[in-house]
């Protein structure tokens, strides 16, 4: 068996470690390895910032959104309260009939989940 001593002054004897340990050296010393190393490294950087940036975009939308559905229900209680019915909350806020209803159905539901 081959003892093999690492930089930090550690001793192997073990070939298979010897071999891998020789493998890293002429890689490292190899400069198109290197180059190809590093425009690999860096193009996982700008994948990972694309990455980051498409979820704070998504994110943003997402919440813009459930800030807009809150809104419509916060809208509609009030008009269920002045005793609309759906295709006139409908016609008032401009929306879909039947987004309306399941809007309507949603607002029921939370006040049942409530009373108990």
């Amino acid at each position: 068996m081959t003892m093999i001593t690492n930089e930090s002054g550690k001793t192997y004897q073990n070939t298979e470690l010897q071999k891998m340990s020789e493998r890293v050296r002429e890689i490292q010393n190899n400069s198109e390895v290197s180059v190809k190393y590093m425009q690999a490294w860096e193009e996982r950087v700008i994948e990972q910032q694309e990455a980051r940036e498409e979820g704070r975009i998504e994110g943003r939308m997402e919440g813009r959104m459930e800030g807009r559905m809150e809104a419509h229900l916060i809208q509609i209680r009030k008009k269920l309260m002045k005793g609309f019915d759906a295709v006139q909350i409908a016609e008032a806020l401009e929306l879909d009939k039947t987004e309306v209803e399941a809007l309507i159905e949603e607002i029921r539901s939370d006040e049942k989940v409530q009373e108990n």
